[in-house]
């Protein structure tokens, strides 16, 4: 490894010259006050270069550290002024975040401290970054200024990871059973989310990681060789975690009897990483052949009413081998942003949903998903919420849309049209009119008709799936339902 120091500059940051904003995430560690310093002997090296600002390239690189205080150890208010102390001998803005990870945890039964901190955290830095850009977006709007256009924003994220963190982080992933996604490396580039920030940019900045070649001792050899003041968190010696472990128990010894171990992990990552991609491709190649669309009215049109969304094609599911099986289910399921199952899960939606019977209603569940298959398809989705079909709800202004309960959607007006006695459409009449749901025994005449049928029967004709029958809305006119939204709209006789 190349030895970390203020002389190769170009070297750490060569990713770095086309940003011109910088948003470091600063703890006030030695790892993040190491690459605070290093990008503030960048800004002022490149600065120095910059005789003339002739164009937008030529614009100096702004650099603004984000410190979220986490609320957890007693001196966290002491660290963020300490924080801010350095960033203003620097001459670099700190923002301050404040989290609230003790009252999130307090909530949460099943994650972990470090888990509920991790996911705060990153919102916080998302949210940051957010509010910072559109605030400059705003004042260009009026300032015309060129450096704070959004196009030409050039915004990154950098964080402090070193070759340490992705050792230790491929060993703790492959202690939980990871596989190659979750064994894959920590690339010097990715991208950050940061939802909501512009759908131009679909919510992404770039993550960048310009320590990652360097190891631990190279850093802290750096800080003490400039006299760097840091804060020490006396919770990295706590041993309960499972970091903190492989940090001062496994690594030393495989260190001492591997002395290349980091570079040789590192490389493991890699092959992971390279095993993921390909595993991926085929997925996508896999999945464009299983995906279907059940869309529950029989006419492969959209149907928001019913939740219906993409699904796959169990017939073709199985003829793919088991693997290859297990590889597009965990695909489909990622691209739903769903939470993936445990292997265990994935096999029981093998045995169960692949091959189990045509028309069996069958149900897997994990934390924050389900899986279920009704006739040839595999529906995924969000754990449906719990729902009353005895609900009724008065729409007395039908102009006004109107908020269906347990996430159903909402209802426009717009979208219903009702038939009159000579089958003319006529516009919705307001007098009257209710939202009820299904709860067995209705009776409908659908426009274009002669006859009445069961609701259930042409539910079963739409090929609506069982589960979503009762939460479909029907739209009535008094007594007499007028409107099977998604569906069909019906003969009122007494309009």
């Amino acid at each position: 490894m190349q030895k970390l120091s203020a002389e190769n500059l170009d070297s750490v940051f060569s990713h770095l010259a086309a940003y011109r904003k910088i948003f470091v995430a600063y703890s006030g560690g030695v790892d993040s006050h190491v690459l605070l310093d290093l990008l503030v002997r960048f800004r002022d090296m490149r600065s120095t270069d910059i005789t003339s600002v002739t164009s937008k390239d030529d614009m100096p690189l702004e650099i603004f550290a984000i410190h979220i205080n986490h609320d957890i150890h007693p001196d966290a208010d002491q660290w963020a002024a300490h924080c801010q102390q350095i960033c203003a001998a620097l001459k670099v803005k700190c923002l301050v975040e404040k989290i609230s990870v003790n009252t999130r945890l307090a909530k949460s039964n099943k994650e972990s401290l470090e888990a509920v901190a991790r996911k705060l955290r990153h919102q916080a830095l998302g949210e940051v970054i957010t509010g910072y850009v559109a605030n400059a977006i705003v004042t260009d709007e009026h300032t015309n200024d060129v450096d704070h256009n959004f196009d030409h924003c050039k915004v990154a994220l950098v964080t402090a990871h070193h070759a340490d963190d992705q050792a230790e982080t491929l060993l703790l992933q492959l202690l939980r059973g990871a596989g190659p996604k979750g064994l894959a490396a920590m690339g010097c580039t990715a991208q950050f989310k940061v939802a909501g920030w512009s759908p131009a940019k679909l919510g992404y900045v770039e993550l960048l990681r310009p320590l990652l070649s360097y190891s631990r001792e190279m850093i802290l050899q750096y800080a003490i060789d400039h006299r760097l003041k840091w804060i020490e968190d006396s919770s990295n010696l706590n041993l309960t975690f499972g970091r903190n472990y492989l940090r001062h128990q496994v690594m030393p010894p495989l260190k001492n009897n591997w002395p290349g171990v980091l570079a040789t992990l590192h490389r493991a990552a890699v092959n992971c990483y390279e095993s993921n991609y390909l595993a991926e491709a085929l997925a996508q190649t896999d999945l464009a052949q299983c995906k279907a669309y059940c869309s529950g009215n029989g006419n492969g049109e959209d149907n928001n009413a019913t939740g219906a969304r993409d699904t796959l094609t169990i017939s073709k599911l199985l003829q793919l081998d088991s693997i290859r099986q297990r590889n597009v289910l965990r695909y489909f399921l990622q691209q739903l942003h769903l939470p993936l199952p445990s292997r265990t899960k994935i096999e029981e939606i093998q045995r169960a949903i692949l091959f189990g019977t045509g028309d069996t209603q069958l149900l897997i569940q994990w934390q924050g998903a389900e899986v279920r298959r009704y006739q040839d398809c595999l529906y995924a989705m969000s754990p449906l919420a719990s729902h009353d079909p005895n609900i009724v709800l008065r729409w007395d202004d039908v102009t006004v849309p109107l908020v269906l309960p347990h996430n159903l959607g909402v209802l426009c007006a717009k979208n219903l049209l009702v038939y009159d006695r000579l089958n003319f459409i006529s516009s919705l009449s307001t007098s009257n009119i209710t939202v009820r749901f299904r709860t067995g025994g209705e009776r409908v005449r659908p426009g274009g008709s002669r006859h009445h049928r069961t609701l259930k029967n042409l539910m079963q004709q739409w090929q609506v799936p069982p589960w979503l029958r009762d939460r479909i809305p029907l739209i009535y006119q008094g007594d007499e339902i007028i409107e099977v939204v998604g569906y069909c709209a019906c003969i009122a006789v007494n309009i």
